[in-house]
């Protein structure tokens, strides 16, 4: 398997920071004619979405801002902290 050359985008709005974003999305490609995408999920891994889609057709009302592969490293701990807390608050 080739290395992918990944595109880091935090999700964020009003409510959520590029530092503390709603999620990161990585996206490669195009792999025949498609763009494809992961986003960071609660479940701690990549898994297949559709945001940067859906915001770049106003489905969601959130802004998809570059960011370096360090900062995306960075939210995979943050979110791991975001659901432990979650987790104890329940």
């Amino acid at each position: 398997m080739h290395d992918r050359n990944y595109r880091y985008y935090a999700i964020t709005d009003s409510n959520y920071s590029t530092e503390e974003p709603v999620t990161v999305v990585r996206a490669w490609g195009p792999e025949a004619g498609i763009e494809l995408e992961e986003s960071f999920t609660i479940n701690l891994k990549w898994e297949q979405s559709s945001k940067l889609r859906s915001i770049s057709t106003g489905s969601l009302d959130y802004e998809a801002v570059p960011i370096d592969k360090e900062a995306a490293l960075r939210f995979e701990a943050f979110q791991a902290e975001r659901v432990a807390k979650r987790a104890q608050d329940d």
